[in-house]
């Protein structure tokens, strides 16, 4: 008998591989638990974790998402046959007559087809790059003289195995759930600036004050923003872009829930982002969107693309505390997410955020403000901005529609909607095209 039961059940013929078979859940599962250099190294450093620095190599070298997807899998047949060193694997050419069917079935399964002369090569020019600087890290050891080029920043860090299982089928399942983006280059160009941004959170966590509160990435967040499960998913075509300050805290109590939710979402099953959703801030945008522009956001709205400026998420706290370094990290990347998307306004709650959009498009010292009110129900508002493709969009301040938003925009008098709905209404025209570059003034 030449089969292995897998992680999930299944009696898997290594030797016959059957497509129908070979399933990521046991891939994942087995990557995470082998150990690279026959586990040699330092510290446990798995096959899984390998794999998923070899995409975000791929990331950072600008490569297809084809190219990220196969290096995620381009060790996958080991799931099944187990690591081989390589000076071993040379002098055993039966292995090899196994293991390449047993690869190209995987990578046909999940690529949907097979990949080039040159996709191979860069795969394998990643994976090469990769051992040199693992065992730079991990063993002191210098491969070759030649030090290849690396664009990215491996993690190499040890974690418990049950996290990068759980990462390497995130990043599965974000890069297939945009295959269709191998013939569409918003969405390729959106999944990648979604890895830059995560990969750039692994390294920072605040201003160097070292004071709480500080930022993380969210590893259950597939998208450039938590708020974006709300409005946004497979939106980038939308009309208005609307951006919050930050989206707050995912290590309390309300983060946890909310990341079940999300965890719903990328496997696919359905939720309701709004279901125990008790934020004074979502409620208030509702009654807005509905009576300031007529738009029902309760249901999906393919109008609208939701993300807050700062893409880390809090430590502690959900308000206060706003660090202005913040906004320098992400500036570039809300100014990218704005170039892929071509909104026709972008709607910003507080006047953080909008310091922030205009920092973003290198306008913020062209742009006064003494009182935040009165600047809401001037003729300077919105701002217009030019694309670097020639489109112009508007960018509006608004009020935050949160509890002290509410309440200072009313002066401290109340916490009413009625003017913020007024200042909401005069967004409509703009998405509309009524107003445009050609009749805008100021």
């Amino acid at each position: 008998m030449s089969c292995i039961q897998t992680y999930t059940g299944i009696l898997f013929d290594p030797l016959h591989p059957d497509p129908a078979q070979i399933h990521i859940t046991d891939i994942a599962h087995a990557l995470s638990l082998l150990c690279r250099a026959n586990g040699h190294f330092k510290t446990f450093y798995s096959v899984g974790q390998h794999c998923i620095n070899c995409m975000h190599e791929a990331v950072s070298r600008g490569y297809s998402h084809k190219v990220q997807l196969a290096c995620l899998l381009h060790d996958a047949s080991e799931a099944y046959l187990s690591d081989v060193t390589r000076p071993v694997k040379q002098e055993l050419p039966q292995y090899i007559q196994i293991e390449k069917p047993l690869q190209e079935a995987i990578w046909n399964k999940y690529l949907g087809e097979p990949l080039t002369q040159e996709e191979y090569a860069q795969v394998f020019s990643i994976d090469d790059a990769m051992l040199y600087y693992e065992f730079v890290a991990l063993m002191d050891t210098k491969l070759t003289e030649e030090v290849p080029p690396l664009y990215s920043t491996p993690e190499i860090q040890f974690m418990r195995f049950e996290s990068y299982e759980q990462r390497y089928l995130a990043c599965f399942h974000r890069l297939m759930g945009s295959k269709q983006e191998i013939g569409s280059e918003k969405s390729a160009r959106y999944q990648t600036l979604v890895e830059k941004v995560r990969l750039s959170y692994l390294t920072y966590d605040g201003p160097p004050d070292g004071k709480n509160p500080r930022l993380s990435w969210c590893d259950a967040c597939q998208e450039i923003n938590l708020w974006t499960y709300w409005q946004g998913r497979g939106n980038l075509d939308a009309k208005i872009l609307l951006v919050g300050q930050d989206w707050g805290c995912i290590e309390n109590q309300d983060g946890k829930q909310w990341i079940e939710t999300i965890e719903c979402a990328n496997k696919g099953l359905p939720y309701d982002y709004m279901a125990q959703n008790s934020s004074e801030t979502d409620k208030n945008l509702i009654k807005l969107f509905k009576e300031g522009i007529h738009l029902d956001i309760e249901r999906p709205c393919s109008e609208v693309f939701f993300t807050n400026f700062v893409l880390g998420y809090r430590n502690e706290g959900t308000s206060g505390g706003f660090k202005k370094e913040w906004i320098h990290h992400d500036k570039g990347y809300f100014r990218e997410l704005v170039e892929i998307i071509q909104p026709k306004v972008i709607l910003c709650l507080g006047r953080d955020t909008f310091e922030g959009v205009l920092t973003a498009f290198g306008i913020a010292s062209k742009v006064k403000i003494e009182s935040y009110n009165a600047f809401l129900e001037s003729a300077f508002n919105p701002v217009s901005v030019t694309l670097s493709n020639g489109n112009h969009i508007f960018i509006f301040a608004l009020a935050h529609c949160g509890a002290m938003g509410t309440l200072n925009r009313n002066e401290k008098r109340h916490t009413g909607l009625e003017k913020q709905i007024r200042d909401w209404q005069r967004i409509k025209p703009y998405i509309e095209g009524k107003i445009n570059a050609a009749n805008f003034t100021t």
